[in-house]
């Protein structure tokens, strides 16, 4: 099976250049029109995200003008999109944040991606057996109590992941996506998954990781090698 190209970065907020002149015109625009402080710093930080983890895949360097033709537009249905001197680029790019912490996949092979981030939280009875599947319930019932909110948490994650690879976001019901987590047993740091969309018999395969507090999951329409940090 051929194996999608996942290349991945993290930023801070604190990373963040104070100036905006990073963004192009067209990005310059959208941030104009959004109101909300905590939505433009959000919005700043994702955009910032992606072109870091894009300027080494295409050999652009760090100056205002290769960050400037580094476009991250939305589609139609919110998914970011990568464009190059206003030209679509081979790649696909998926986007998340949590608290000050950006997250950035890119599948180099230009087929569906998703990423998520997720602070590790607990979650309540009611909410897993809202949201979750009926297997996913059953799952987290063998979990050990202490394990509970790690479990639950990368549950979720890796559905926003694949909901993300389908363009579809939160418009669909969190449990039309099934998580596996039986896979073989990973690396140090990333361990694989998988995520079944139930309309479609559709299996998205993937990889998460625990940093800090924090859950990292990526998933891909073809199955990914163990995703690359870019280094920044």
């Amino acid at each position: 099976m051929t194996q999608s190209n996942i290349l991945w970065c993290s930023q801070k907020i604190s990373d963040l250049p104070n100036g905006s002149d990073w963004l192009s015109n067209r990005e310059l625009n959208r941030l104009k029109n959004m109101r909300s402080t905590r939505r433009r710093a959000d919005w700043r930080l994702g955009r910032w995200t992606a072109k870091q983890a894009l300027l080494p895949y295409l050999n652009k360097s760090h100056n205002i003008k290769d960050l400037r033709e580094i476009e991250i537009l939305a589609a139609e249905d919110s998914a970011p999109e990568v464009f190059i001197d206003n030209k679509p680029a081979p790649v696909a790019i998926s986007l998340s944040h949590s608290g000050e912490i950006g997250f950035c996949a890119i599948n180099t092979n230009n087929t569906p991606v998703g990423c998520d981030l997720e602070f590790v939280d607990s979650h309540s009875d009611s909410f897993i057996s809202d949201y979750f599947t009926v297997q996913e319930q059953e799952l987290m019932n063998q979990v050990p109590k202490g394990e509970r909110p790690l479990y639950s948490t990368l549950i979720w994650s890796a559905k926003e992941s694949a909901l993300k690879a389908l363009r579809k976001g939160l418009s669909l019901d969190t449990r039309s996506v099934q998580v596996d987590l039986t896979q073989e047993p990973g690396t140090e740091n990333w361990h694989p998954m998988s995520v079944e969309y139930a309309e479609s018999s559709q299996v998205f395969h993937g990889w998460w990781r625990e940093f800090g507090d924090s859950i990292y999951t990526i998933v891909a329409d073809l199955r990914p090698g163990i995703p690359v940090c870019v280094t920044v």
